[in-house]
């Protein structure tokens, strides 16, 4: 999962400024986490060692339990 999360956070805050410039849109930081952490699972497949994971996490576990399967 480490392989993709640059890429989410900086995909993520891109359309979130984009959202504030063009949008007049607001800026949560829970919300800003939870895109990083939507992107990561989408994205999650792209990783060849993570492809698996799927099979055994839920998105559920990959928000509620995110410092613990980043240190794995």
């Amino acid at each position: 999962m480490w392989a993709v999360l640059p890429y989410a956070v900086l995909w993520v805050i891109w359309t979130v400024r984009n959202d504030l410039c063009f949008r007049e849109g607001g800026l949560a930081d829970q919300t800003v986490v939870s895109r990083v952490k939507g992107c990561i699972w989408a994205w999650i497949n792209m990783e060849r060692n993570c492809r698996t994971l799927k099979e055994t996490l839920t998105f559920r576990d990959l928000r509620c339990r995110w410092v613990e399967l980043f240190q794995e």
